[in-house]
């Protein structure tokens, strides 16, 4: 005899249920790892990865010719393969996707693509009329009812961290608990397969979950949504201050940051070798925070990049480097920012600067020349101060 167990929630569902004698097979899904049949009953697990972008492809493709659909054959492989990675690669959400690529034709598989990649209505697209269980956002739901109240609120929150990957330290000054606590939750949640461990430490959320864990936020009290945007944005600054510390030393001029926040604990280096390749792993979620400062009307916005202007401007070959640059110092309260600096400053930044141009010129790179000028014209709206060099052609 076989006996199928779907969706079990827990070990303890599944104990009432298993034959009395051999010679019977038990198969059990979960989105839980449900460790403790393992423990107790010698179960034998089996983790489905993700799909790759080669299957999810395959899987387009064959619900199209299932489907009988003119649209497959018209449907290159590339556009199947960018509707694919905005389902992130989920099997719900591909078939419901094929079913509608299907039913319109090939012309509403490009505009499936850049209606998923907006991400504004992804839930909503990703649903068949009058059939909302089988909905992803229906699906998702059933992994959320199950968490605990404090899972569910750790869930929500992470929705709020301004990149896609996350640290243990961003993630706990973002929930606002002790790193003990934060490495549980963030454990449950792996767990329960609500986030994807990409490296020891650092944990993703993919895109669907993401915007289904965004709507929920957004109906949390605002202030509770405002302190842990908050937290997570000193976390980062506070953090990047250590870094400058290790990089250029305790006498060099520094920005009025203010004391870090209740629930926030930012990492310190003991070299600068360390601190470099914390900015190294955390370049694209510094980058990531400056722009949500900026849309949050913060002062992190260009307090992150001039505290981490020394390990910013060395590099001119990193477009986020100077994106960020654009990004916090063309932040709206320039006054702000110039009434925080000397006015030995912007001499002093285009001093740096300046040296490197014909370093940019020797290269031939014509994007990099542009970056060095870039970096200079930057300097000149933060503070003001305007360059008496003129430009090569």
């Amino acid at each position: 005899m076989i006996v199928l167990l779907d969706d079990v929630n827990s070990a303890a569902q599944v104990a009432p249920l298993l034959p009395g004698t051999g010679g019977s097979l038990v198969l059990v899904t979960s989105r839980r790892r449900l460790t403790g049949l393992s423990v107790q009953y010698g179960a034998l697990r089996l983790t489905l990865e993700a799909l790759t972008a080669d299957e999810a492809v395959l899987l387009l493709r064959r619900v199209l010719d299932r489907r009988a659909a003119p649209a497959s054959q018209r449907v290159s492989d590339a556009v199947l393969a960018a509707v694919a990675r905005r389902c992130a690669y989920l099997p719900l959400a591909l078939q419901i996707a094929a079913e509608h690529m299907a039913e319109r034709g090939p012309v509403f598989a490009v505009s499936l693509t850049e209606e998923l990649r907006r991400g504004a209505s992804r839930l909503d697209l990703l649903a068949m009329p009058g059939e909302a269980e089988t909905a992803v956002r229906s699906v998702f739901a059933w992994s959320y009812r199950a968490l605990t109240s404090d899972l569910a609120r750790a869930f929500r929150l992470l929705a709020l961290h301004p990149g896609d990957v996350a640290g243990m330290g961003a993630v706990a000054a973002l929930w606002g608990e002790s790193p003990a606590v934060a490495a549980r939750l963030i454990g449950e949640l792996h767990a329960a397969h609500l986030v994807a461990k990409v490296a020891p430490g650092r944990y993703r959320m993919h895109d669907l979950l993401r915007d289904y864990a965004m709507e929920l936020v957004k109906a949390e009290a605002g202030a509770e949504r405002t302190d842990c945007t908050e937290r997570v944005f000193a976390w980062y600054l506070h953090t990047a201050e250590a870094v400058a510390d290790q990089l250029l030393g305790d006498g060099r001029r520094r920005a009025p940051l203010g004391p870090s926040p209740d629930g926030c604990r930012p990492l310190h280096f003991t070299s600068a070798a360390e601190a470099l390749e914390w900015c190294e792993s955390e370049r694209e979620n510094l980058l990531a925070c400056v722009r949500a400062a900026q849309a949050a009307d913060s002062p992190v916005a260009w307090q992150l990049p001039r505290t981490l202007w020394g390990f910013l401007l060395p590099r001119p070959t990193t477009t986020s480097s100077w994106a960020a640059g654009e990004a916090g110092y063309g932040f709206r309260p320039c006054r702000e920012i110039t009434a925080a600096n000397s006015p030995d400053t912007a001499p002093r930044i285009h001093g740096r600067c300046c040296p490197l141009l014909p370093g940019f010129r020797s290269t031939g790179n014509t994007l990099i020349a542009r970056a060095g000028w870039h970096r200079l014209s930057v300097a000149d709206r933060w503070t003001g101060y305007r360059r008496r060099t003129t430009r090569r052609r």
